[in-house]
């Protein structure tokens, strides 16, 4: 019976998927840590919540060459990466779990979206249709099931599912449209460049830093690819945040919140210290109270993230209320820290 699995580890970053599975790929390689500690520093945020606060985002921000794209990955240093549609599989009459089985043997991990109503541990199984990615890391002919990454009932992200092929292929083929521009099969493999190393840039890190201090759209830099966007960058989303959540505590009528923000701030938090542990180990920064300070607001943004679950559950809103009053603050705090950061490296 033949049986595949291809190394993956539970990334720092599950917010959006799209920065968790090629991040779950990268961290099973020392030479691939330089890059992810050179990266993942900017957020960016929407500005335009006059329009609808439900259109509320935070995310990490990365060039618009790399996520400009459905394809995110495709730039990305270290991956070798191919993106197919539908109806080349139609095309050369290929069936699709022979396809990615023949893929996964070639140590290619695939990233494909699926009809979520057809996959077993998800919260929608059976429920409602819902077009989501997800990735495929092995197979088992034996347990006739692929292995794969994402979210499961209980909105945790869990890099050991099995998904049987017969569920797959039904949610595969009931994926009428994409997921907005990317592909229906990316399939890709580490395999670095030789003759092109990727060493830890300090320099990026101190331009995306100066960026996010002093909220600078980090969009500009990159006019020669894109026009740049028009959001809120680096610590102008704290505003953005207090904003937002005025807009729910003034609503007449209880309003979900978007936990996925809280989230995504509170894994930035951890980047940032993962950044400074590894810059300290590798003789960047000397300074040894860096660490310390910015585990106070590490934790701290973990408690807005918590607090929110618990509106969501009670909604409470003078649990919002405190978070507001709380913002401020750690935004101070940040731009103390990291400025110091800042003048330590420089």
């Amino acid at each position: 019976m033949s049986y595949k699995i291809l190394p993956i580890k539970v990334p720092p970053i599950i917010t959006y998927q799209f920065h968790a599975f090629p991040l779950s790929v990268l961290l099973c390689y020392e030479d691939a840590h330089p890059w992810i500690h050179s990266n993942y520093v900017q957020l960016y945020c929407n500005k335009n919540l006059h329009r609808n606060i439900d259109d509320f985002f935070l995310d990490f921000y990365l060039p618009e060459q790399i996520m400009g794209t459905g394809d995110y990955i495709v730039n990305i240093p270290f991956f070798h990466v191919k993106c197919l549609d539908k109806d080349i599989l139609d095309t050369f009459n290929l069936d699709v779990n022979t396809f990615i089985i023949n893929c996964l043997n070639q140590n290619y991990y695939v990233m494909t979206v699926v009809d979520e109503y057809y996959v077993n541990y998800s919260y929608h199984y059976k429920k409602k249709h819902l077009l989501h990615d997800i990735l495929i890391h092995g197979y088992s002919d034996e347990n006739a099931c692929f292995y794969t990454s994402g979210f499961n009932k209980n909105a945790q992200y869990k890099i050991d599912h099995s998904l049987n092929f017969i569920c797959f292929k039904q949610s595969f083929e009931n994926n009428a449209n994409k997921l907005g521009k990317m592909s229906d099969l990316t399939i890709f493999k580490y395999q670095p460049d030789p003759l092109r190393k990727y060493t830890f840039d300090i320099h990026n890190v101190i331009d995306l830093l100066e960026d996010y201090l002093h909220s600078k759209n980090t969009s500009n830099r990159y006019r020669m690819y894109y026009n740049p966007i028009e959001r809120g960058f680096g610590l102008d989303v704290y505003h953005y945040f207090i904003h937002y959540l005025q807009a729910l505590i003034d609503c007449k009528t209880f309003k979900n919140v978007d936990i996925r923000a809280f989230h995504c701030l509170w894994e930035h938090k951890k980047c940032m210290l993962s950044r400074i542990e590894y810059m300290q180990k590798h003789g960047y920064l000397h300074a040894e109270d860096i660490l310390s300070t910015y585990q106070e607001i590490e934790k701290k943004c973990l408690q807005y993230r918590n607090k929110i679950l618990k509106y969501h559950f009670t909604h409470h809103k003078k649990i919002i209320k405190d978070i507001v009053l709380s913002l401020s603050n750690t935004l101070e705090k940040e731009y103390e820290v990291l400025n110091h950061l800042l003048n330590s490296i420089k």
